[in-house]
């Protein structure tokens, strides 16, 4: 019970994840459009994927138009490779935010990215639905995400360079082609409940958490 308060607190308020210098200015080189982005890297993954298979996630800042979150599950202090690797292909998904931001406007959890990314997850699992499991369906609907192919080659890249990674160049990302309109729309509708119900969400376990996460700490 104590654990899981801790784990869900810094789930809600997870700490940030510093970089070093070396890190910083690697990442740099890699993804120079990400040069004036707004992005906050956090050491441990948010509240509600907590018990996830996910190693990190890229999300928007509740009440911003343009910060992005990177999420990671640090494994280890200091930062390892496959940390880094995750960080990486968490960047390739900032700048896909950064892309599509140029093509919709959107606020907190209602971004063009999220309709995107859910439109063409939603898209993909219901045309594999009828003959997969939904397991399998949900698997092999990611495996295939167009906004997920990019980042997962480039990070497969970036592991393969590594360190010599001069020969590596920043990553590039083409403007996606947009689901089909009926997949887009729910997922523009699941992106919209999600910036509703979020805040509301966290102030709750902020209620909830604050004293308990203080009381547990005290013993």
């Amino acid at each position: 019970m104590r654990s899981w308060i801790i784990l869900l607190y810094e789930g809600v308020f997870p700490r940030p994840l510093r970089l070093t210098q070396a890190e910083e200015a690697l990442l740099k080189k890699l993804f120079p459009e990400l040069a004036q982005s707004k992005i906050q890297l956090y050491e441990q993954l948010p509240w509600f994927m907590l018990g996830s298979f996910a190693v990190g996630v890229a999300l928007p800042h509740s009440f911003s138009r343009h910060k992005i979150c990177l999420y990671i599950d640090k494994s280890t202090a200091p930062l390892g490779l496959r940390d880094l690797a995750t960080i990486v292909h968490e960047l390739c998904h900032a700048q896909q935010y950064k892309l599509l931001a140029r093509k919709h406007w959107g606020f907190g959890f209602f971004r063009p990215f999220m309709g995107y990314y859910f439109g063409h997850f939603i898209a993909r699992f219901f045309a594999l639905w009828p003959r997969k499991s939904w397991r399998d369906s949900a698997a092999e609907a990611y495996r295939e995400h167009p906004l997920e192919v990019l980042p997962y080659a480039y990070e497969a890249r970036f592991l393969a360079h590594y360190p010599e990674l001069d020969a590596l160049p920043p990553f590039r990302q083409p403007m996606p082609l947009r689901p089909p309109f009926w997949a887009f729309l729910l997922g523009l509708l699941f992106a919209f409940l999600l910036a509703f119900i979020r805040p509301i969400l966290e102030g709750l376990l902020l209620l909830t958490l604050f004293p308990l996460y203080h009381l547990v700490q005290r013993f």
